[in-house]
């Protein structure tokens, strides 16, 4: 059993690998009226944290086990930590983290150029970090997500992407969709007041 004590940093996201084995906690602090990260990468059969990357004015919004190696994601870029501390990552160089989803080791993102939300790229970048696939929309993105080998992207109407990062197929959805999956050969777009399967 861990317990984390601290009067000036607060837990912001946990995952446990797979084999149980390993253990990541990522913490918020803020220093110097600045905001500041730390990933800490435990081995449960240890005490101290095997790994700890800190990320100077960044928020970690999701830290996310694939076999032994963690997935992190923060406002600036998403990088994969494994129990050794190698280390790779995919910075935004500047672009706004608009959506993001995690699917199968792999990270699904949704970066816009600036405060227009009708400009984005969608980046699907694997578990080392390295981009998969790439495509610029010129429209509203509501939710993003991965499986197999399509890309779903939901906005007023529900844009299904290949493997190669060309549109496949657009499907007519009701207006105030909010988010959207997959269900084996059916697209799922869930609404306010229930979900619609759409076959895809």
């Amino acid at each position: 059993v861990y317990r984390y004590y601290s009067s000036d940093q607060y837990v912001s996201g946990v995952s446990i690998s797979d084999n149980g084995k390993y253990l990541a906690v990522a913490v918020v602090s803020t220093e110097n009226a600045m905001l500041s990260s730390k990933l800490m990468l435990f081995d449960l059969s240890e005490t101290e944290p095997v790994v700890q990357r800190t990320f100077s004015d960044e928020m970690i919004y999701l830290c996310e086990f694939s076999g032994n190696n963690v997935g992190v994601l923060t406002n600036k870029r998403y990088c994969n930590i494994n129990p050794k501390d190698e280390y790779n990552e995919y910075a935004f160089g500047g672009k706004l983290l608009n959506k993001y989803a995690m699917s199968d080791g792999n990270a699904l993102l949704c970066l816009a150029a600036d405060s227009n939300a009708a400009e984005n790229t969608v980046i699907l970048l694997d578990s080392s970090a390295q981009v998969k696939k790439q495509f610029s929309v010129q429209y509203e993105i509501y939710d993003i997500y991965h499986a197999g080998a399509l890309t779903y992207v939901l906005s007023d109407q529900l844009y299904v992407y290949g493997a190669d990062g060309t549109m496949q197929t657009t499907i007519t959805v009701e207006s105030g969709a909010l988010a959207v999956c997959s269900a084996g050969k059916k697209a799922v777009v869930l609404y306010s007041t229930g979900m619609t399967a759409y076959d895809v």
